[in-house]
């Protein structure tokens, strides 16, 4: 459920929270749960329950997760769940708990370039790599076709046709980790000036927010 394996003492939480969980699915009459691949064994739990209690069966629908731009390194096997690739997921969520190791959808270009240059991201290391895990998520999710933009002293632009390319010629070294970084800062504030602009004309809703992390 997200919450640490290794603990050797059981307490009440650990039992009512996932009970809540699936609880809410059914409180709230829905069809379709939707959440991060973390939240799989609660909607697992809501199924099976729903089923013998004559509830319903909901359908479940997950999400992938982004990693924490400080990356993930030395998570001790089975600290979050015991299939290996969950495990590395949900530390990669626990891993984004402080604002600065992730992107905020309203953040300005300036704090994107800022955060996304001090993000985890050594040369040819593909493993734990958040700036690539960025790209393979966020940028090839419809296959389409990207340039990475580069200054003509350091080769040029580079057409990237897809993500096992782009990770490929990291690998090799042929792409600098500053190539990904400034690329990335780039399409992230394309990909949120609509959000920006939102809340520049609606204000309110970002400002309760804001007032509620000052508390």
């Amino acid at each position: 459920m997200g919450r640490d394996m290794q603990s050797k003492d059981t307490d009440a939480a650990t039992i009512f929270y996932p009970c809540m969980q699936a609880a809410d699915i059914f409180q709230m009459k829905l069809d379709v749960a939707c959440a991060g691949i973390d939240q799989r064994k609660a909607h697992i739990l809501a199924r099976e329950a729903g089923e013998k209690l004559g509830w319903g069966k909901p359908v479940s629908l997950h999400t992938p997760m982004l990693v924490g731009l400080a990356g993930v390194q030395n998570i001790s096997r089975d600290s979050f769940d015991e299939d290996p690739k969950l495990n590395q997921v949900i530390a990669a969520k626990m891993s984004k708990s402080k604002p600065e190791n992730n992107i905020l959808i309203h953040d300005e270009p300036e704090v994107i370039a800022k955060k996304i240059q001090q993000a985890f991201c050594p040369p040819r290391v593909v493993e734990g790599n958040p700036i690539l895990e960025y790209y393979r998520i966020l940028v090839f999710e419809n296959r389409e076709q990207l340039t990475l933009k580069r200054d003509p002293k350091y080769g040029g632009d580079v057409e990237v046709s897809s993500y096992d390319q782009l990770e490929n010629e990291y690998a090799s070294g042929k792409i600098h980790p500053q190539d990904l970084k400034t690329n990335m800062s780039r399409i992230l504030s394309e990909k949120l000036e609509p959000v920006r602009e939102y809340f520049k004309k609606n204000p309110q809703p970002l400002e309760e927010v804001r007032r509620l992390e000052k508390n």
